[in-house]
């Protein structure tokens, strides 16, 4: 697993997921079939061994007609005729175990060889289960790697904000045509955004973790907004 893990991109997207996913079903798929065959094996071996003897019967017909012979009675054509039925029935009877041993021995091969087969899926699922956490851990991690491009760009963009609203307020302030001149609520404003690991984005972000409106230099901004209206032909 570790060289399979070497081998592999830095990012599981959801089709690698996907695909992941459906070779585990496949395996658990592959693993019920070769329990089905390996169940009708067990039927196989089941019914071979069930016997029924018959010879035992003869046996004891032949017990019957020599007590008859012993008592004077001539039974000596019936027993002559059961014998050979005995003999008959004895190697049809042979043959038969003969040929249940054969189906037995040849079952009991067949579920060895399906039950290595299964002991080499189930280490497959077993490979792959493991690969699982990790797959989701490089997916996850990759969508948390655009969703940390996207928050810092949208970071940026609420800072630009931040602080054209704060050159705003202080030029409404030089204005001086509002007592109260405060855009913000808070008597102080502050803007705080969250620092990420540089493993996410790399760079140094501290510098937007934390503006307030005394660390922020609005000097740009404000020439900005005054440059945007002098470009529409109002003087200031």
């Amino acid at each position: 697993m570790q060289a399979e893990l070497a081998g592999m991109e830095v990012s599981a997207d959801i089709d690698v997921l996907l695909t992941h996913k459906e070779e585990i079903g496949q395996k658990r798929q592959e693993l019920s079939e070769y329990q089905n065959r390996i169940t009708e094996q067990q039927g196989i071996i089941e019914k071979a061994r069930e016997h029924t003897d018959a010879v035992a019967p003869l046996i004891s017909q032949r017990e019957e007609l020599l007590a008859d012979i012993a008592l004077g009675e001539d039974r000596a054509a019936d027993l002559s005729a059961l014998d050979k039925q005995i003999t008959a029935t004895e190697k049809a009877q042979e043959k038969t175990l003969a040929e249940k041993k054969q189906a037995i021995k040849q079952a009991e091969q067949t579920i060895a060889g399906l039950e290595r087969r299964m002991q080499a899926i189930q280490s497959d699922i077993y490979r792959l289960e493991n690969l699982e956490p990790v797959l989701l851990d490089l997916f996850v991690m990759g969508a948390a790697e655009q969703a940390a491009a996207e928050f810092l760009t949208l970071a940026e963009g609420i800072t630009d904000k931040f602080t054209e609203l704060l050159a705003l307020d202080r030029w409404i302030a030089e204005i001086g045509q509002r007592k109260t001149h405060g855009l913000f609520l808070d008597e102080y404003a502050r803007l705080t955004i969250p620092r990420l690991k540089a493993s996410l984005t790399p760079g140094n972000h501290e510098a937007m973790a934390v503006l307030g409106e005394n660390m922020v230099d609005t000097s740009e901004a404000l020439v900005k907004i005054k440059q945007d209206l002098m470009n529409n032909s109002i003087n200031l």
